[in-house]
């Protein structure tokens, strides 16, 4: 996991434990400092253990219409509120999985959904999670970023960005390809079907499937789909 003095200096050094102890509040300073004037990201930092937010850039209001103070009071339950109903379920529960589980062996996740500004209008944000154990502080830093003119560009090549994606999430990796054919299998289609519909093989097709059921560490098709709708939309 990453440490202070190299997320505020980009450095690591034999005795990195030792400056971070000495460094620490002038870190801190600096990365608080950071997160509050950024203007192109919109970043805001967690404490895990207080269980809540302590900074939170100016960036949320120029491009979601957000004030930093609403964050900061709302929490969590206020940011909840605002993710597009459809998403909002699946989503606060891998934030919520991310945040408070016992397991530290995963520092980062990602997300991608939509968020509902003041004035009503849908923005399709990506959203990376980043754990960081600071001296006896466990950080959460958020890093989002607005995706919605990229959204509209592949909308009209006729392409769609993942709404929920997170095959970081519980060391499940899986390509482009494998995620089409795991959405066509959660909607009961054959390996033939998917065959025909991909323009590929049906061997090509059966051994997607089985490569997916190993990747997810079940037994069959029908715990594939179930395991695979735990963790995102399909």
């Amino acid at each position: 996991m990453k440490n202070a003095y190299q997320i505020a200096y980009g450095k690591s050094n034999a005795d990195v434990l030792a400056r971070e102890e000495l460094l620490w509040p002038e870190i801190k300073k600096k990365i608080f400092k950071l997160c509050e004037c950024s203007k192109n990201i919109m970043i805001s930092i967690f404490d895990i253990r207080k269980k809540t937010f302590l900074s939170c850039s100016c960036s949320y209001e120029d491009l979601l219409g957000y004030r930093p103070a609403e964050i900061i009071d709302g929490g969590w339950k206020f940011w909840y509120n605002l993710i597009d109903p459809r998403e909002a379920r699946i989503i606060q529960k891998q934030i919520s999985n991310f945040i408070f589980s016992r397991q530290r062996e995963i520092n980062s996740i990602y997300l991608n959904y939509h968020i509902k500004t003041p004035s009503g209008k849908w923005c399709f944000i990506k959203h990376e999670l980043e754990l960081y154990h600071i001296n006896n502080e466990i950080l959460l830093l958020n890093y989002l970023y607005d995706f919605s003119d990229r959204e509209s560009i592949e909308k009209c090549l006729g392409k769609k960005i993942n709404s929920v994606y997170y095959n970081n999430l519980l060391d499940v990796d899986i390509s482009s390809r494998e995620l089409e054919v795991l959405k066509l299998i959660a909607n009961g289609f054959s390996s033939k079907q998917i065959a025909d519909k991909l323009y590929i093989s049906g061997h090509t097709a059966t051994s997607h499937r089985k490569h997916l059921i190993e990747k997810f560490k079940v037994n069959n098709t029908a715990q594939l789909i179930k395991r695979a709708s735990e963790l995102m939309q399909l």
